[in-house]
This record gives structure tokens, C-alpha cells and sequence, in this order.
């Protein structure tokens, strides 16, 4: 009985800290791998532990940076996109550049509200589910 319940909180925790990293969309610059360049932007970058937010940055209405933000709380002056309230963007120098943070997996495709799948929780409580199920027919 022991050895059962062991297993289900070590699995529990597994699940827990596996989706808890954040995943974000990273290119650099409009060269080879940039945001602009066919293929720059499916690369990905799992975040260090602790990072909250994704970011994505424009000029010209061009991305030109996308990946992990070492931001750890909104910054004044940024509003939250309509239809997304983990997404918030501020305009800067005469509305040439534009840079948006959001705390959801591969949120920073863009500056428009993302449509993403479940949430990170979401994902968690999800698979915490399907191994209490398991564990219930199992044992």
C-alpha cells in the first residue's frame, strides 16, 4: 500500500514539474533562423526554471526577437491584447516598436490574443487525472 501511494505522488510530482517549464517561440533578427526567414520561427526554447513570461518584439510591425523574457512582472506602461488576458504589449517610439509579454506555452507567435491548447494547470490537473484513474483500475 505504501509503495502504491509512493508511486502515484512521485508520478504526481513528475507531471507537476514537467509542465510547469515554460516554452517559448525563439528567433533573433531577419538572417538565417530569424523571425522573418521561413523556419526561424519553429524553433523553440524551454525556459529556465522560474521564468514567467515568453516575449516577442517588433519593429515595423516585423517580428524581430522572440524567446524567454528575463522580465519577473508585467512592466507599467503595457496593456493587456483584448481576448487575452495573459498577453500584455506596450508601443514605443511613435508606435514603431512594440514589445508583448504572455505567460502561456508558445504564446509569443505574435501580438494577437493566443489560441492556444490547455494551460500549463490545465495540462497538469489533466494528467493528475488520468493517473489517479490509472492507479483506481490498477490497484
Amino acid at each position: 500500500m505504501f509503495r502504491t501511494i509512493l508511486g502515484v505522488l512521485l508520478s504526481a510530482l513528475s507531471v507537476a514539474i514537467q509542465v510547469h517549464a515554460l516554452v517559448c517561440h525563439k528567433c533573433e533578427g531577419n538572417g538565417a533562423g530569424g523571425c522573418g526567414v521561413p523556419g526561424g520561427q519553429k524553433m523553440n526554447e524551454t525556459c529556465n526554471a522560474g521564468v514567467k513570461y515568453c516575449e516577442v518584439k517588433f519593429v515595423n510591425n516585423k517580428a524581430v526577437k522572440k524567446g524567454c523574457s528575463n522580465v519577473t512582472a508585467i512592466p507599467d506602461g503595457y496593456k493587456a491584447v483584448a481576448g487575452d488576458p495573459e498577453k500584455s504589449c506596450k508601443t514605443s517610439k511613435g508606435n514603431v516598436e512594440k514589445h508583448c509579454l504572455c505567460s502561456e506555452n508558445r504564446c509569443n507567435e505574435n501580438d494577437k490574443p493566443f489560441k492556444g491548447g490547455a494551460t500549463s494547470f490545465q495540462a497538469a490537473g489533466l494528467g493528475m487525472l488520468v493517473l489517479a484513474a490509472v492507479h483506481f483500475f490498477v490497484c
